[in-house]
Protein backbone atom coordinates (compact mmCIF):
# COMPACT_ATOMS: atom_id res chain seq x y z
CA UNK A 1 0.00 0.00 0.00
CA UNK A 2 1.33 3.61 -1.18
CA UNK A 3 0.52 5.00 2.13
CA UNK A 4 2.43 8.20 3.52
CA UNK A 5 4.03 7.81 6.58
CA UNK A 6 2.22 10.68 8.73
CA UNK A 7 3.96 11.01 12.24
CA UNK A 8 7.63 10.30 10.81
CA UNK A 9 9.89 13.19 9.09
CA UNK A 10 12.64 12.16 7.79
CA UNK A 11 15.47 14.88 7.04
CA UNK A 12 18.59 13.98 4.44
CA UNK A 13 21.58 15.31 5.68
CA UNK A 14 24.02 14.09 4.04
CA UNK A 15 27.90 14.52 3.27
CA UNK A 16 31.58 13.61 3.67
CA UNK A 17 33.26 14.32 7.36
CA UNK A 18 35.79 16.57 6.11
CA UNK A 19 32.69 19.03 4.64
CA UNK A 20 30.37 19.69 7.13
CA UNK A 21 31.13 23.92 8.34
CA UNK A 22 30.85 26.85 6.47
CA UNK A 23 33.66 28.09 4.60
CA UNK A 24 32.82 31.87 4.19
CA UNK A 25 35.54 34.01 4.90
CA UNK A 26 34.08 36.73 3.70
CA UNK A 27 31.49 38.09 6.89
CA UNK A 28 33.49 40.87 8.78
CA UNK A 29 32.62 40.82 12.86
CA UNK A 30 35.06 43.79 13.92
CA UNK A 31 33.97 47.24 11.88
CA UNK A 32 32.32 49.28 14.57
CA UNK A 33 29.12 50.77 14.20
CA UNK A 34 29.41 54.51 13.00
CA UNK A 35 28.04 56.47 15.89
CA UNK A 36 28.75 57.88 19.47
CA UNK A 37 26.34 55.28 21.50
CA UNK A 38 27.61 52.27 23.65
CA UNK A 39 27.43 49.39 22.12
CA UNK A 40 26.27 45.72 23.77
CA UNK A 41 27.94 43.84 21.64
CA UNK A 42 31.91 43.63 21.43
CA UNK A 43 32.99 43.93 17.59
CA UNK A 44 35.66 41.29 16.68
CA UNK A 45 34.65 39.31 19.70
CA UNK A 46 31.58 38.03 18.96
CA UNK A 47 29.97 36.88 15.72
CA UNK A 48 27.67 39.54 15.26
CA UNK A 49 27.45 42.23 12.53
CA UNK A 50 27.32 45.77 13.61
CA UNK A 51 25.23 47.63 11.13
CA UNK A 52 23.95 51.35 10.94
CA UNK A 53 22.57 54.04 8.90
CA UNK A 54 25.47 53.89 6.37
CA UNK A 55 25.56 49.77 6.27
CA UNK A 56 22.40 48.61 6.53
CA UNK A 57 20.58 48.68 3.42
CA UNK A 58 23.38 48.10 1.33
CA UNK A 59 24.07 44.83 3.23
CA UNK A 60 20.59 43.66 3.87
CA UNK A 61 19.42 44.28 0.68
CA UNK A 62 22.15 43.45 -1.69
CA UNK A 63 20.62 41.46 -4.81
CA UNK A 64 24.12 39.66 -4.98
CA UNK A 65 23.60 38.12 -1.64
CA UNK A 66 23.37 34.65 -0.83
CA UNK A 67 22.26 34.58 3.14
CA UNK A 68 19.43 35.75 5.16
CA UNK A 69 19.95 38.42 7.65
CA UNK A 70 18.65 38.54 11.80
CA UNK A 71 18.84 41.71 13.48
CA UNK A 72 18.30 42.90 16.75
CA UNK A 73 17.08 46.49 16.71
CA UNK A 74 18.01 47.71 20.55
CA UNK A 75 18.98 51.01 22.40
CA UNK A 76 21.92 50.78 24.65
CA UNK A 77 19.96 52.58 27.46
CA UNK A 78 17.28 50.17 27.62
CA UNK A 79 16.96 47.42 30.47
CA UNK A 80 15.04 45.35 28.67
CA UNK A 81 17.90 45.02 26.01
CA UNK A 82 20.69 44.78 28.56
CA UNK A 83 18.72 41.65 29.88
CA UNK A 84 18.53 40.24 26.45
CA UNK A 85 21.84 40.54 25.56
CA UNK A 86 23.25 37.21 27.59
CA UNK A 87 20.47 35.50 25.39
CA UNK A 88 21.38 36.88 22.19
CA UNK A 89 24.69 36.82 22.67
CA UNK A 90 24.74 32.46 23.31
CA UNK A 91 22.11 32.61 20.59
CA UNK A 92 24.91 33.69 18.15
CA UNK A 93 27.24 31.58 19.06
CA UNK A 94 24.51 28.89 18.59
CA UNK A 95 23.85 29.60 14.91
CA UNK A 96 27.37 30.35 14.11
CA UNK A 97 27.65 27.57 12.02
CA UNK A 98 24.85 28.72 10.04
CA UNK A 99 26.23 32.13 8.78
CA UNK A 100 26.27 31.00 5.03
CA UNK A 101 22.90 30.61 5.29
CA UNK A 102 22.06 33.62 7.98
CA UNK A 103 23.83 36.49 9.40
CA UNK A 104 23.26 37.69 13.12
CA UNK A 105 23.50 41.44 13.43
CA UNK A 106 22.29 44.13 15.83
CA UNK A 107 21.43 47.92 14.99
CA UNK A 108 21.74 50.70 18.25
CA UNK A 109 18.10 52.89 17.35
CA UNK A 110 19.49 54.86 21.03
CA UNK A 111 22.54 56.90 18.63
CA UNK A 112 21.01 59.33 16.54
CA UNK A 113 22.63 58.72 13.88
CA UNK A 114 20.82 55.32 13.15
CA UNK A 115 17.11 57.26 13.55
CA UNK A 116 16.24 56.96 10.44
CA UNK A 117 17.33 53.36 9.54
CA UNK A 118 15.15 52.43 12.78
CA UNK A 119 12.35 54.54 11.99
CA UNK A 120 11.79 52.75 8.25
CA UNK A 121 11.98 49.72 9.54
CA UNK A 122 8.86 50.47 12.22
CA UNK A 123 10.82 50.02 15.64
CA UNK A 124 7.95 50.45 18.25
CA UNK A 125 9.47 48.80 21.37
CA UNK A 126 13.24 47.09 22.19
CA UNK A 127 14.46 44.85 21.58
CA UNK A 128 12.80 44.12 18.45
CA UNK A 129 14.19 40.90 16.36
CA UNK A 130 13.36 40.69 12.28
CA UNK A 131 13.88 38.15 9.85
CA UNK A 132 14.95 39.25 6.50
CA UNK A 133 14.44 36.55 4.05
CA UNK A 134 17.47 36.53 1.73
CA UNK A 135 15.23 37.65 -1.26
CA UNK A 136 14.40 40.64 0.74
CA UNK A 137 14.17 44.08 -1.39
CA UNK A 138 12.94 46.27 1.18
CA UNK A 139 11.71 47.08 5.05
CA UNK A 140 8.05 45.31 4.52
CA UNK A 141 9.79 41.88 3.87
CA UNK A 142 10.81 41.23 7.43
CA UNK A 143 9.20 38.98 9.71
CA UNK A 144 9.50 39.60 13.44
CA UNK A 145 10.91 37.12 16.17
CA UNK A 146 9.92 37.04 19.38
CA UNK A 147 12.79 37.72 21.97
CA UNK A 148 12.80 34.69 24.01
CA UNK A 149 15.28 34.66 26.96
CA UNK A 150 16.54 31.65 25.83
CA UNK A 151 19.44 31.25 23.02
CA UNK A 152 17.82 27.65 21.76
CA UNK A 153 14.56 28.93 21.69
CA UNK A 154 15.59 31.55 19.44
CA UNK A 155 17.83 28.96 17.73
CA UNK A 156 14.49 26.82 16.65
CA UNK A 157 12.73 29.71 15.87
CA UNK A 158 15.05 30.63 12.79
CA UNK A 159 15.55 26.94 11.87
CA UNK A 160 11.71 27.83 11.44
CA UNK A 161 12.05 30.52 9.28
CA UNK A 162 14.82 29.35 7.16
CA UNK A 163 13.22 25.87 6.72
CA UNK A 164 9.72 27.86 5.16
CA UNK A 165 12.34 30.25 2.94
CA UNK A 166 13.95 27.29 1.77
CA UNK A 167 10.67 24.93 1.19
CA UNK A 168 9.21 27.88 -0.58
CA UNK A 169 12.43 29.23 -3.04
CA UNK A 170 14.28 25.84 -2.93
CA UNK A 171 17.68 27.35 -3.34
CA UNK A 172 20.32 25.14 -4.57
CA UNK A 173 23.09 26.88 -2.96
CA UNK A 174 21.55 26.48 0.14
CA UNK A 175 21.99 22.93 2.02
CA UNK A 176 19.08 20.91 1.31
CA UNK A 177 16.32 20.67 3.75
CA UNK A 178 13.58 18.78 2.09
CA UNK A 179 11.54 16.29 3.95
CA UNK A 180 11.59 12.44 2.09
CA UNK A 181 8.65 10.55 2.45
CA UNK A 182 8.39 6.99 3.07
CA UNK A 183 6.20 4.84 1.67
CA UNK A 184 5.21 1.48 1.38
CA UNK A 185 7.39 0.58 -1.79
CA UNK A 186 10.59 2.42 -0.18
CA UNK A 187 13.51 0.77 -0.16
CA UNK A 188 16.62 0.67 2.25
CA UNK A 189 18.93 1.77 -1.04
CA UNK A 190 16.62 4.22 -1.38
CA UNK A 191 17.68 6.73 1.04
CA UNK A 192 20.73 6.97 -0.24
CA UNK A 193 19.53 8.00 -3.81
CA UNK A 194 21.16 11.72 -4.46
CA UNK A 195 23.89 11.26 -2.24
CA UNK A 196 27.69 12.11 -3.10
CA UNK A 197 29.47 8.61 -3.74
CA UNK A 198 32.37 9.86 -1.61
CA UNK A 199 29.70 10.29 1.38
CA UNK A 200 30.32 7.24 3.85
CA UNK A 201 27.86 7.30 6.36
CA UNK A 202 24.14 8.44 6.77
CA UNK A 203 22.69 9.91 9.62
CA UNK A 204 18.79 9.82 10.13
CA UNK A 205 16.97 12.27 12.16
CA UNK A 206 12.86 10.99 13.43
CA UNK A 207 11.10 14.21 14.58
CA UNK A 208 7.80 15.30 15.23
CA UNK A 209 6.56 18.72 14.81
CA UNK A 210 9.84 19.86 15.34
CA UNK A 211 13.28 21.60 12.94
CA UNK A 212 15.68 19.49 14.93
CA UNK A 213 16.42 17.93 11.49
CA UNK A 214 16.36 21.51 9.69
CA UNK A 215 18.78 22.42 12.86
CA UNK A 216 21.28 19.50 12.22
CA UNK A 217 22.04 19.66 8.55
CA UNK A 218 22.89 23.56 9.47
CA UNK A 219 24.95 22.63 11.90
CA UNK A 220 26.73 20.04 9.99
CA UNK A 221 26.06 20.64 6.37
CA UNK A 222 25.33 17.08 6.59
CA UNK A 223 23.32 13.28 6.58
CA UNK A 224 19.25 9.62 6.82
CA UNK A 225 15.94 4.71 7.32
CA UNK A 226 13.42 2.21 8.44
CA UNK A 227 13.68 2.08 12.11
CA UNK A 228 11.10 1.43 15.05
CA UNK A 229 11.39 5.13 16.93
CA UNK A 230 9.35 5.79 19.83
CA UNK A 231 10.60 8.99 20.83
CA UNK A 232 11.34 11.74 19.29
CA UNK A 233 14.51 13.71 18.04
CA UNK A 234 16.20 10.58 17.24
CA UNK A 235 18.82 10.38 15.57
CA UNK A 236 21.05 6.89 13.56
CA UNK A 237 23.95 6.58 11.74
CA UNK A 238 24.93 4.02 9.22
CA UNK A 239 27.36 2.85 7.33
CA UNK A 240 27.34 2.47 3.12
CA UNK A 241 26.14 -0.94 2.00
CA UNK A 242 25.18 -1.88 6.03
CA UNK A 243 21.72 -1.81 7.19
CA UNK A 244 22.69 -2.33 10.47
CA UNK A 245 22.74 1.14 12.33
CA UNK A 246 26.29 1.26 13.67
CA UNK A 247 25.12 4.35 16.03
CA UNK A 248 21.60 5.32 17.43
CA UNK A 249 20.22 7.60 20.43
CA UNK A 250 18.50 10.55 21.42
CA UNK A 251 19.45 13.87 19.89
CA UNK A 252 21.56 16.22 21.62
CA UNK A 253 23.83 19.16 20.61
CA UNK A 254 27.47 18.03 21.68
CA UNK A 255 26.99 15.14 18.70
CA UNK A 256 28.39 17.66 16.49
CA UNK A 257 31.52 18.73 18.82
CA UNK A 258 32.66 15.07 18.86
CA UNK A 259 32.15 14.37 14.95
CA UNK A 260 33.88 17.77 13.78
CA UNK A 261 36.63 16.77 16.60
CA UNK A 262 37.16 13.63 14.57
CA UNK A 263 35.65 11.50 17.04
CA UNK A 264 32.78 8.99 16.10
CA UNK A 265 30.46 9.02 18.59
CA UNK A 266 29.36 5.95 20.89
CA UNK A 267 26.55 5.07 23.16
CA UNK A 268 28.36 6.06 26.08
CA UNK A 269 29.75 9.66 24.96
CA UNK A 270 25.99 10.69 23.89
CA UNK A 271 24.81 9.85 27.38
CA UNK A 272 27.72 11.60 28.93
CA UNK A 273 26.75 14.16 26.60
CA UNK A 274 23.14 14.41 27.33
CA UNK A 275 23.36 15.12 30.87
CA UNK A 276 21.78 13.81 33.79
CA UNK A 277 18.21 12.60 32.64
CA UNK A 278 16.41 14.45 35.62
CA UNK A 279 15.88 17.56 34.26
CA UNK A 280 14.03 20.26 36.02
CA UNK A 281 10.83 22.35 34.63
CA UNK A 282 12.67 25.62 34.93
CA UNK A 283 15.86 24.23 33.67
CA UNK A 284 13.85 22.91 30.22
CA UNK A 285 11.99 26.24 30.14
CA UNK A 286 15.78 28.28 30.52
CA UNK A 287 14.46 29.70 33.75
CA UNK A 288 16.21 30.11 37.44
CA UNK A 289 13.42 30.89 39.25
CA UNK A 290 11.99 27.09 40.94
CA UNK A 291 9.18 26.56 38.67
CA UNK A 292 9.01 22.79 40.21
CA UNK A 293 8.23 24.42 44.23
CA UNK A 294 6.09 26.73 42.40
CA UNK A 295 3.65 24.16 40.82
CA UNK A 296 3.37 22.10 44.15
CA UNK A 297 2.45 25.65 45.84
CA UNK A 298 -0.46 25.48 42.86
CA UNK A 299 -1.47 21.98 43.69
CA UNK A 300 -2.20 22.69 47.19
CA UNK A 301 -4.60 26.18 46.56
CA UNK A 302 -7.91 25.50 45.90
CA UNK A 303 -7.71 26.80 42.52
CA UNK A 304 -5.40 23.34 41.56
CA UNK A 305 -8.22 22.50 39.25
CA UNK A 306 -8.11 25.75 37.73
CA UNK A 307 -4.78 26.31 36.06
CA UNK A 308 -2.99 24.55 33.61
CA UNK A 309 0.04 22.53 33.35
CA UNK A 310 2.07 24.82 32.05
CA UNK A 311 1.02 27.61 34.69
CA UNK A 312 4.16 27.22 37.34
CA UNK A 313 6.21 28.10 34.38
CA UNK A 314 4.69 31.33 33.32
CA UNK A 315 4.31 32.42 36.88
CA UNK A 316 8.46 31.45 37.64
CA UNK A 317 8.83 33.78 33.88
CA UNK A 318 7.17 36.23 35.35
CA UNK A 319 8.71 36.52 38.69
CA UNK A 320 12.19 36.08 37.05
CA UNK A 321 11.41 39.16 35.03
CA UNK A 322 9.96 41.00 37.75
CA UNK A 323 12.94 40.36 40.33
CA UNK A 324 15.31 41.10 37.68
CA UNK A 325 13.65 45.05 36.75
CA UNK A 326 13.03 45.45 40.07
CA UNK A 327 16.62 44.60 41.00
CA UNK A 328 17.94 46.64 38.32
CA UNK A 329 15.73 49.58 39.18
CA UNK A 330 16.54 49.51 42.64
CA UNK A 331 20.41 48.84 42.38
CA UNK A 332 20.22 52.46 40.08
CA UNK A 333 18.73 54.31 42.73
CA UNK A 334 21.20 52.73 45.37
CA UNK A 335 24.08 53.62 43.24
CA UNK A 336 22.72 57.33 42.28
CA UNK A 337 22.57 57.76 46.13
CA UNK A 338 26.10 56.04 46.68
CA UNK A 339 25.00 53.15 48.77
CA UNK A 340 26.65 49.59 48.39
CA UNK A 341 22.77 47.78 49.75
CA UNK A 342 19.80 47.98 48.37
CA UNK A 343 17.48 49.24 50.71
CA UNK A 344 13.32 48.63 51.15
CA UNK A 345 13.68 52.70 50.04
CA UNK A 346 14.86 52.00 46.99
CA UNK A 347 12.71 48.94 45.80
CA UNK A 348 10.07 51.99 46.60
CA UNK A 349 11.29 54.30 44.59
CA UNK A 350 11.70 51.69 41.97
CA UNK A 351 8.10 50.51 42.01
CA UNK A 352 7.03 54.06 42.10
CA UNK A 353 9.00 55.66 38.86
CA UNK A 354 8.63 53.05 36.67
CA UNK A 355 4.61 52.82 35.09
CA UNK A 356 4.34 49.29 34.64
CA UNK A 357 5.88 48.03 37.76
CA UNK A 358 3.67 50.91 39.44
CA UNK A 359 0.45 49.38 38.26
CA UNK A 360 1.35 46.17 39.52
CA UNK A 361 2.78 46.71 42.94
CA UNK A 362 1.01 50.08 44.06
CA UNK A 363 -0.86 48.74 46.70
CA UNK A 364 2.17 45.88 47.88
CA UNK A 365 3.44 47.07 51.25
CA UNK A 366 7.40 47.24 50.91
CA UNK A 367 8.49 46.63 54.59
CA UNK A 368 10.49 49.81 55.96
CA UNK A 369 13.14 48.04 57.80
CA UNK A 370 16.43 45.87 56.51
CA UNK A 371 18.65 45.57 53.42
CA UNK A 372 18.71 43.23 50.90
CA UNK A 373 22.63 42.02 50.79
CA UNK A 374 24.15 39.65 48.00
CA UNK A 375 23.90 42.63 45.13
CA UNK A 376 25.71 42.00 41.85
CA UNK A 377 28.92 43.75 41.69
CA UNK A 378 27.94 45.64 38.18
CA UNK A 379 25.02 47.75 40.30
CA UNK A 380 27.31 49.08 43.52
CA UNK A 381 29.05 52.28 43.26
CA UNK A 382 32.97 52.14 42.57
CA UNK A 383 35.13 52.90 45.79
CA UNK A 384 36.51 56.09 45.54
CA UNK A 385 39.56 57.07 48.09
CA UNK A 386 37.19 59.49 50.25
CA UNK A 387 34.45 56.58 50.65
CA UNK A 388 37.48 54.45 51.67
CA UNK A 389 38.77 56.89 53.93
CA UNK A 390 35.63 57.55 55.23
Amino acid sequence: MNRKRKSWGLVPCLCCFTSFYWTSSQIVYDIRAQGSNPLLYQPGVEPIMHLDQATFADTVFDPTKTNAFLVEFYADWCGHCRAFAPFFREFANLVNNWRGVVQIAAVNCADNFNGQICRANGIGYFPMLKYFPRTSTNFGDAMLIEASHSGSNLRDQLAGKILNEFNHFQFLDWPNLRYIEVNGQTRFEDLWQGTLPSATFLVIVFEQFESVGAQMILDMYPFLGMLKINSFPYVAMFKRGDQQSIFMDHFCLQLFDSIHKGQMPSKKIMKEASGPTNVSASSRAGLQFPAGRLRRLLKKGNYADRVGAGASIYMAAVLEYLCAELLELAGNAARDNKKVRISPRHLQLAVRNDEELNKLLAHVTIAAGGVLPNINSVLLPKKTNESSVG
